[in-house]
């Protein structure tokens, strides 16, 4: 396949894998070679293993870093410090995207950003929604849920004077009914007893 023929097919997509474009051809391994070469021509950028996108001038759009979080790992959505970052939950600037999964933790760096996915039980793997964001969809956590994410995989012992240094801002954006939903929901002592701290109480009383 030549190039013109390739950008004339896929070059609506703006994010695509390697796999859905195998399909029906009867040499696979040449599009793979094909695929490489564009790389190193700088036509397409590798987002990881079989996942590309294209470089300029070639892109009609630029995928956003939380369209790549959600296409580089599924099922995943965002949440943890990027989300609380999204939401402007906390002040500092977060410039690793960070995810769950029910699949294995994994790093991913690529041109656009830093990709981090935490594994989390399947029985955990709810409280995200789809977000518009322009043409697309995105999956990121509830702002409830990322805190309560956050909270359940960060190490070490939570006091009080932790949760001052962690300098949550905005939390009046909280919705205090589905807090305390989905705390129900996730039936974790460790975060029962964090909630219990300000300024987090006031949501469950």
């Amino acid at each position: 396949m030549k190039w013109q023929d390739f950008l004339e097919r896929f070059g609506n997509e703006i994010i695509f894998e390697s796999s859905s474009i195998s399909v029906g051809e009867a040499r696979s391994r040449n599009i793979q070679n094909r695929l490489y070469q564009w790389t190193m021509q700088g036509k397409l950028i590798q987002l990881r293993r079989g996942i590309y996108t294209f470089c300029e001038p070639y892109r009609k759009e630029t995928p956003s870093s939380e369209l790549i979080a959600n296409r580089l790992v599924y099922p995943s959505y965002i949440s943890l410090t990027y989300a609380l970052f999204f939401y402007n939950l906390i002040p500092e600037g977060v410039f690793t995207v960070t995810n769950v999964t029910t699949d294995r933790g994994q790093i991913f760096t690529n041109p656009f950003g830093r990709f981090r996915y935490h594994h989390i039980s399947a029985d955990y793997f709810w409280g995200y929604y789809l977000l518009e964001q322009g043409s697309h969809q995105i999956s990121i956590a509830y702002p409830e849920k990322a805190i309560l994410d956050f909270f359940y995989f960060l190490k070490g012992e939570t006091t009080s004077d932790r949760i001052v240094e962690m300098r949550f801002q905005n939390l009046d954006q909280l919705s205090a009914e589905r807090m305390i939903c989905f705390l129900r929901k996730f039936n974790r002592p460790k975060l029962y007893r964090i909630m219990q701290l300000a300024p987090f109480n006031k949501f469950i009383k």
